[in-house]
C-alpha cells in the first residue's frame, strides 16, 4: 500500500482500505477463536498492529539491482532460483540398459523433472516479487498486519513485504 492501512478498531475492522482481512490469519473453522475474542480487551493488540502498519518502508535500490542482476546472470546462489532448467536430453534410458539400470534412470529422470517444476515455481515467485518491487521502487510502502492463532504478527501482502522479500 502506498498509504497507511486502515487502523484496527475491532476484530472485523482494520487493515486494507477496500478489502476486509481477518484479524486472525487462519482461524479454526468452528469459530472458537473468534468467540474467545468477543468481549476481550484488545486495545493493546490493535495499537501494536496499527503502529506496525503505520511504519513506512522503502525498497532498497541497491539490493534490488543486485538481486535482479544475479538472477539475470543465472541465479542459483544466495537463495535465488536457477534461471534455467536441468537438461533433460536423455528422454529415454539406453536400449541396452538392464532392468535395474532402467529403474535407476527412471528415478533419476523423475528427480530432474520434479526439480525443474520446483525451479519454475520459484522463478515465477521471484519474478512476481521483483516486478512488484520495481513497480514500487520509488514509493513509501505500508503493510497492514494481522495475527496468527498464537498471536504472532504477519504482514498481509503476500508478494512483497519485509519478511519474505
Amino acid at each position: 500500500m502506498v498509504v497507511p492501512p486502515r487502523p484496527w478498531t475491532s476484530c472485523d475492522n482494520g487493515g486494507y482500505l477496500t478489502f476486509q482481512p481477518k484479524l486472525i490469519l487462519k482461524s479454526h473453522p468452528n469459530g472458537m477463536q473468534e468467540k474467545a475474542l468477543e468481549g476481550a480487551k484488545l486495545h493493546q493488540l490493535f495499537e501494536g498492529l496499527n503502529a506496525m502498519g503505520s511504519t513506512a518502508w522503502r525498497v532498497n535500490h541497491q539490493v534490488l539491482a543486485v538481486v535482479a542482476q544475479m538472477f539475470e546472470q543465472g541465479g542459483g546462489s544466495a537463495g535465488l532460483p536457477h534461471r534455467d532448467d536441468i537438461n533433460l536430453d536423455d528422454l529415454h534410458p539406453p536400449e541396452d540398459a538392464t532392468k535395474e539400470d532402467k529403474l535407476r534412470w527412471t528415478k533419476n529422470h523423475q528427480k530432474k523433472v520434479t526439480e525443474n517444476r520446483n525451479r519454475h515455481s520459484l522463478r515465477c515467485d521471484l519474478q512476481l516479487k521483483l516486478g512488484v518491487a520495481k513497480e514500487f521502487e520509488h514509493e513509501k510502502l505500508y503493510f497492514p498486519f494481522n495475527i496468527d492463532f498464537r498471536g504472532r504478527t504477519y504482514p498481509i501482502p503476500p508478494h512483497l513485504n519485509h519478511l519474505g522479500a
